[in-house]
């Protein structure tokens, strides 16, 4: 390989660099502007601060520090290794928790507190009514199934993540479409979604609220259980973690190697022309 072509290499890689850091700091600048959004819309809905900060269960004000910390740990990760997809589901996930923050509050502002005031609030009611599933299952399925190195522990856990996406996809479609004729004040008023009835209340309580939902859960323990596996099985993985942090240019193979050598026990046959002076078992 020539020096043009290893040069031309190397500035290919600075720009991919560049275009991911200036992809990722975006994600997070939006998150943040829906997070500000929908506090202060939140205030127009005539919202006290003991309700923003001190209500019971997950109030606006913690959503809003779970998002803006989502965003800004996902475009520190995605800037300098835009290659590992943990950063990008932290940046994913904080801006569709933004927008659903934000829709809803928007929502509530256009049609119930002033009705008329701005556009697309039939559309926000019904678009934050779903959007939910994709940010809790990054965060409930892929995040631990792919931490640390953006990969499964092995292809057997493949089938985890297809579950996981198989019931984000039919929970954003099923609700998406009963829900499209209703949208507007009634998906947005205290008490819920309205009564349905026939086959729209057995896919939204049977379907999504039953089965698909249990669905997702179930992926997002059996990624659980694969982030256990993938540590009990090599009880140095985060050594060599810590190795890559530090020194980042130890090749592939190096670490290939370094996490074979600790996750299975020590053939002293095997390894006996690797390691001459190691004494047998």
């Amino acid at each position: 390989m020539t020096e043009e072509a290893i040069e031309q290499g190397r500035g290919v890689h600075r720009i991919s660099t560049r275009v991911a850091a200036w992809l990722a700091w975006s994600l997070c600048l939006m998150s943040v502007a829906l997070t500000v959004a929908s506090l202060i819309l939140a205030l127009l809905n005539g919202r006290t601060l003991d309700e923003i900060f001190l209500t019971w269960g997950p109030s606006i004000a913690s959503l809003a520090v779970v998002t803006v910390s989502f965003s800004v740990v996902g475009a520190l990760i995605a800037s300098h290794r835009p290659g590992n997809p943990i950063g990008w589901v932290f940046c994913a996930a904080a801006f569709l928790q933004g927008l659903l923050n934000a829709a809803d509050q928007y929502a509530i502002y256009a049609l119930l507190t002033n009705p008329g005031a701005l556009l697309l609030g039939a559309e926000l009611s019904w678009l934050e009514a779903w959007i939910w599933a994709p940010g809790l299952g990054l965060i409930l399925v892929f995040l631990p199934l792919l931490f640390p190195d953006g990969r499964p522990p092995s292809r057997r856990w493949r089938p985890v993540g297809w579950l996981g996406g198989l019931s984000i996809g039919l929970i954003c479609v099923l609700t998406s479409i009963v829900l499209w004729p209703e949208r507007g004040p009634a998906l947005v008023r205290p008490g819920g979604f309205p009564e349905f009835e026939g086959w729209r209340y057995a896919v939204l309580e049977g379907l999504v609220g039953l089965a698909l939902q249990m669905m997702m859960f179930l992926a997002g323990l059996g990624a659980v259980i694969s982030l256990l596996v993938r540590f009990r099985c090599c009880p140095v993985a985060r050594l060599d973690i810590r190795v890559r942090a530090v020194h980042p240019q130890r090749t592939a193979r190096g670490n290939r190697r370094l996490v074979g050598l600790a996750c299975h026990p020590l053939d002293p046959h095997r390894y006996r022309h690797r390691h001459p002076a190691l004494p047998p078992l």
